[in-house]
């Protein structure tokens, strides 16, 4: 037979929440440096500001 005894958390859920988020963070950190996700968000740095900056600038200049 199993055993079905009742476990009581030790923890509030905001505090287990908070600890998972802790550690999304963290993985968040290492992917950052990543040259692969640099690359990525240069780029799309640089697209956003061909395509907003750029034209926005363009059309105050005339």
């Amino acid at each position: 037979m199993s055993d079905h005894t009742l476990t009581v958390a030790t923890t509030t859920p905001w505090a287990s929440a908070r600890s998972r988020l802790a550690g999304f963070g963290a993985e968040a950190r290492a992917a950052a440096r990543d040259p692969a996700f640099l690359a990525v968000g240069a780029l799309l740095t640089a697209l956003v500001l061909v395509f907003t900056v750029l034209p926005i600038g363009t059309v105050l200049i005339r």
